[in-house]
């Protein structure tokens, strides 16, 4: 029996009070688990990388230049129909009603007229009509009596994989009799050798990297506008530096043309091939590298004269192979312009300037004659 007094009873506000003392470690705060921690720091850190993804998408998709945009249904760049602009470095750029370089043409093609397509990049779009070599070759092949219609199927920046779309949703319709294809610039320069697996083909991590905005824009920063100034790109060396890439085989742009090849014979047109000529030579010095404007790709492991010649070769060998695997005419513009003065026929590494585009016309010419005469 308890003879003592009995304790005092606790309010309902003692016995909350009591709890929360409980919960609440020493110092009155309460600590976050490190998970959340983390979970919490990284967040603000990828709003900001979607921000950046998202504006410049937008940018390069729409704002970029007046004469292009992003259309979502085909998932590609293309040109701006029914529009004449001159470009920050004077071009003048015109786009007919169909979203192609240059001059109109009917939807149908006329009787007794040869219709062929210029399909490339910027070295094929070129800007200015009248300068780019689809301009002098129209030219050329209607001097001789024969009717030909030449329309120039070239956009900035586009790859086999866009050309290959670009052929599919743009040309076909139009009842081509020949395409040609000059393409490959946009795939060596844009994309690392070391994103790709060993059989040449784009892993994963590489493809999600080279879609994502963010990463070629500061890749582009670091590469082509800090890099030459922090060091200079290689010049000479060992003789095997001329070869790093003989073994290495581009599969997915291979597999590109080779489709571009495929579905243009289905429909019976003739395909007519280029492999791309660049101004780079041997033993060219720092002085040459600079007078000719040359610039080197968005990774590391081409930074040196060497190292890019040996990697345009692969590309360069890759179209040989599909010429020769598929019995497709192949004009081999590389070894031309190797037997040219080449300092006199580029703007840069590897855009021709207007002597450059009327060379490539005029060796043009005679084989699509000759071709379209069969």
């Amino acid at each position: 029996m308890n003879t003592g007094p009995d304790p005092p009873l606790q309010s309902d506000t003692d016995l909350q009070e009591g709890v929360v003392n409980q919960a609440q470690p020493e110092g009155g705060r309460r600590s976050l688990a490190w998970p959340k921690t983390v979970v919490f720091s990284i967040l603000p850190v990828l709003f900001l990388l979607l921000i950046g993804e998202g504006g410049l998408r937008l940018y390069s998709w729409y704002f970029r230049t007046a004469y292009e945009r992003y259309n979502v249904s085909t998932g590609r760049i293309e040109l701006v129909p029914n529009l004449e602009v001159k470009s920050p470095g004077g071009r003048r750029i015109r786009i007919n009603s169909k979203g192609f370089v240059g001059v109109e043409f009917a939807d149908v093609k006329p009787a007794g007229i040869y219709r062929v397509f210029t399909v490339g990049d910027s070295c094929t779009f070129a800007g200015d009509w009248d300068v780019s070599y689809s301009a002098f070759l129209g030219g050329m092949l209607n001097a001789d009596g024969q009717r030909y219609e030449v329309i120039n199927a070239g956009i900035e920046g586009y790859n086999s994989e866009y050309a290959l779309g670009r052929i599919r949703d743009d040309i076909l319709k139009y009842d081509p009799d020949l395409v040609t294809i000059y393409i490959g610039w946009n795939d060596l320069m844009k994309v690392s050798p070391s994103n790709m697996s060993s059989s040449g083909r784009v892993t994963w991590l590489g493809a999600a990297l080279n879609h994502s905005y963010l990463y070629k824009g500061l890749s582009k920063v670091v590469f082509f506008y800090i890099r030459p100034i922090l060091m200079p790109p290689g010049l000479s060396g060992k003789a095997s530096e001329y070869h790093v890439f003989d073994q290495f085989v581009p599969a997915e742009y291979e597999e590109n043309v080779s489709a571009m090849v495929a579905l243009l014979r289905e429909r019976n047109v003739r395909v007519l091939l280029f492999t791309r000529p660049t101004v780079l030579t041997r033993n060219m010095s720092a002085e040459d590298l600079k007078a000719e404007h040359v610039f080197f790709p968005y990774f590391s492991e081409a930074y040196s004269a060497p190292r890019l010649l040996s990697l345009h070769d692969a590309y360069n060998n890759s179209i040989r192979r599909i010429a020769a695997r598929m019995r497709v005419p192949i004009v081999d513009l590389d070894e031309v312009f190797n037997r040219q003065d080449k300092r006199t026929l580029f703007w840069d590494t590897m855009h021709p300037n207007k002597e450059g585009h009327e060379l490539i016309a005029t060796v043009l010419a005679p084989r699509i004659r000759e071709l379209l005469a069969q």
